[in-house]
C-alpha cells in the first residue's frame, strides 16, 4: 500500500468517526407551573350542645353534622344545637383537604370547671365547586353527674390546604 492510499484510508476512518449517528434526534420538553391563590376559611356557626340539665347522672350529648342532637340517658337536653360550620373559598374546581388540629376540645366555665368533647369532621376533603365549599365539625360531649353549673366554652382549630 502506498502512503497516499494509507492517508486516504485514515482520513476516511476519521470522517466516519465524527459523523452523527442516524438514530439520534433532538427533542424539546416543556414545563409549566400554576400558582394558586390562598385559601380563606369563614366560620358560619359554632358547635353548640344546647342547654343541659343533669339529674345526678353522667351522660353524653352528641351533635351530628346536620346539627341534630342525641341526648344520652340521665340528661335533659333543651334549646337549639348546631354543628360548627365553615365555608372555604379558593380556586374553583380544586380539592381542599380538611384537618382538625386536635381530636377533642376542652370546655371550661368561669370557675375553671371542665368538660371534654370529642370532635369529628363531616368531610376529609371537599371540591371547591364555584370556588367554595362547606364543611362541619361536630362532636360528643362527656358530662359528669357532678358537673358544675355554668356556661362552658372552648375553641379548636381547623386547617385547610389544597389537596
Amino acid at each position: 500500500m502506498t502512503i497516499r492510499r494509507l492517508a486516504f484510508a485514515a482520513s476516511m476512518m476519521l470522517a466516519l468517526a465524527d459523523a452523527p449517528v442516524a438514530s439520534a434526534a433532538p427533542a424539546t420538553g416543556g414545563s409549566s407551573a400554576t400558582i394558586l391563590g390562598g385559601l380563606r376559611v369563614t366560620k358560619t356557626s359554632d358547635l353548640n350542645f344546647g342547654l343541659l340539665a343533669i339529674p345526678n347522672r353522667s351522660g353524653i350529648v352528641r351533635v351530628r353534622a346536620d346539627g341534630s342532637r342525641v341526648c344520652g340517658n340521665g340528661l335533659v337536653c333543651m334549646g337549639g344545637t348546631s354543628a360548627a360550620s365553615f365555608t372555604v373559598h379558593g380556586r374553583p374546581g380544586e380539592r381542599v383537604e380538611i384537618d382538625l388540629a386536635q381530636s377533642s376540645v376542652r370546655l371550661t366555665n368561669a370557675a375553671g370547671n371542665r368538660m371534654t368533647a370529642s370532635l369529628s369532621r363531616s368531610h376529609s376533603s371537599v371540591r371547591l365547586t364555584g370556588g367554595e365549599a362547606m364543611f362541619q365539625i361536630f362532636g360528643t360531649l362527656q358530662v359528669s353527674a357532678s358537673q358544675a353549673i355554668g356556661t362552658y366554652r372552648g375553641s379548636f382549630n381547623v386547617l385547610v390546604q389544597y389537596d
